[in-house]
């Protein structure tokens, strides 16, 4: 699923980039080099498939409530043309599981110095078996994984806090991954949801 998609963002790029007469033949979702976040990895299949993508001078970083296959977590972590690998077995909707992946990808740098070129999401809510209810759930943890790779920055304020007066200071200003989100200017964010109604999928988009 996930090669496909990134087969028909590359012929799409290249599309483009022939149109602009650019040089850079379009790319795909991933490039060689780049950092990125696998939300609800399990079993590993997108995992193994983005880690060759960015090979051996980018960094992946995967999250799941599930364990990895075991086969699939030897390959990730011993594969030698593969990412520097970094796993945690968590709960993405805790904020200790954001502030691991943001460590992970900044590696020493105490400041937020590093932010990421893919954020992927295939996480789903455990299923109750009402199709209305799954889709709904599961659509929240996109929104979530949204907002994570955004920052609070770019969604509207609580009514509480839209009528006052907004500081410009220094000590206001937006420092962290919770204010500026863990996605770089430019990088893509890629998530799947279940069809939940059309006007739920347009509040997403």
């Amino acid at each position: 699923k996930l090669e496909q998609i990134d087969e028909v963002i590359q012929k799409e790029r290249s599309k483009s980039s022939q149109r602009r007469k650019r040089r850079d033949g379009g790319g795909g979702l991933f490039r060689k080099g780049d950092i990125a976040i696998d939300l609800g990895a399990a079993p590993g299949g997108w995992s193994v498939y983005a880690s060759k993508r960015i090979g051996p001078l980018g960094k992946l970083v995967a999250v799941d409530l599930l364990p990895l296959d075991q086969k699939t977590m030897r390959s990730l972590e011993s594969d030698e043309s593969m990412a520097d690998f970094y796993f945690a077995r968590a709960d993405f909707n805790s904020f200790m599981t954001k502030e691991f992946i943001s460590e992970a990808i900044s590696g020493s740098d105490n400041e937020l110095q590093c932010q990421a070129d893919v954020i992927m999401s295939d996480m789903a809510a455990n299923f109750t078996g009402n199709k209305s209810t799954d889709a709904l759930r599961t659509l929240a943890l996109c929104e979530n994984a949204l907002q994570f790779a955004a920052g609070t920055s770019c969604f509207d304020p609580p009514a509480s806090l839209a009528s006052k007066p907004q500081k410009h200071d220094e000590e206001s200003s937006p420092k962290s991954w919770k204010d500026i989100g863990l996605l770089r200017v430019g990088g893509s964010f890629l998530c799947k949801y279940f069809q939940c109604g059309k006007e739920n999928e347009r509040m997403l988009l």
